[in-house]
């Protein structure tokens, strides 16, 4: 009877513990649908991206956004900070674009699809997609309205890592030169890209050049960093390169294609 007493004590003891950790512990794990996310594909979640958002980004203790195994269609959307601590972007799902063109000029933003404002230690993980259904816009020439590359500021401390491709346009690429159908004039700006790492990626490439580092002749890419990286291409016998221009970094391991970077 004795013992009995003291189990129910301990059972009694635990069960209060458990109940008192689980009132303190604060939710670190925010999923989209828990915030009227619908993720049939064809319903608005911008809204409910943003809510679930906002409690992440306020959240102490290295929070997670989750999107889980469906489809949502978003508008342009900026997820912004500061956070009050690092923040994890668990991708499982996919997240789409508006269908072309001409709903994007409704929206009066045709620059961005999903943007991180002011947020630092951002982690963004997962096996989703993220599709901003681009062939209608390569339908369009644009080549009498070139966009100049006109940025200022900085851009540091991203990781790329754990990528597996298939048949992909432009595996590893940082270009400072792109512009709508191509022939912008050159610009004495440009975007510091510094700190950035790929590595453990491995797949094909059906671009004959793998690794693209077109950087500013008057800002370059520095802290670059290669390492364990195996690309070929696409299509059997074909051999793929790596081309750098005012890029600087290091290689480690095995890089295939060779490594252009500058030390």
């Amino acid at each position: 009877m004795e013992s009995f007493a003291i189990l129910r004590i301990m059972v009694l003891v635990l069960a209060t513990l458990t109940w008192i950790i689980a009132e303190a512990a604060p939710a670190k794990y925010f999923n989209v649908m828990d915030y009227g996310a619908k993720g049939d594909g064809v319903t608005e979640d911008s809204a409910a991206f943003l809510r679930a958002w906002s409690d992440t980004c306020n959240t102490e203790g290295e929070p997670t956004l989750f999107v889980p195994r469906k489809q949502f269609f978003l508008r342009p959307i900026s997820f912004r900070g500061p956070c009050k601590s690092k923040v994890h972007f668990d991708l499982s799902g996919g997240l789409f674009a508006p269908e072309g063109p001409e709903e994007w000029k409704k929206l009066g933003d045709t620059v961005k699809f999903i943007e991180f404002e002011y947020v630092t230690g951002l982690y963004i993980r997962g096996f989703g997609v993220i599709n901003g259904r681009g062939k209608r816009w390569w339908d369009i020439s644009c080549r009498g309205h070139p966009q100049l590359q006109t940025g200022r500021g900085e851009v540091r401390d991203i990781e790329f890592t754990d990528i597996t491709f298939i048949d992909a346009g432009n595996p590893i690429i940082i270009d400072q030169y792109y512009c709508g159908g191509g022939g912008c004039p050159p610009t004495k700006v440009g975007v510091h890209v510094n700190n950035v790492i790929f590595s453990d990626i491995h797949g094909t490439s059906k671009a004959d050049v793998a690794i693209n580092f077109n950087c500013s002749e008057n800002v370059a890419c520095t802290a670059i960093k290669l390492e364990n990286i195996q690309l070929t291409s696409s299509t059997p016998g074909k051999q793929v390169t790596s081309s750098c221009n005012n890029a600087f970094g290091e290689a480690i391991g095995t890089v295939q294609p060779n490594s252009c970077l500058k030390s």
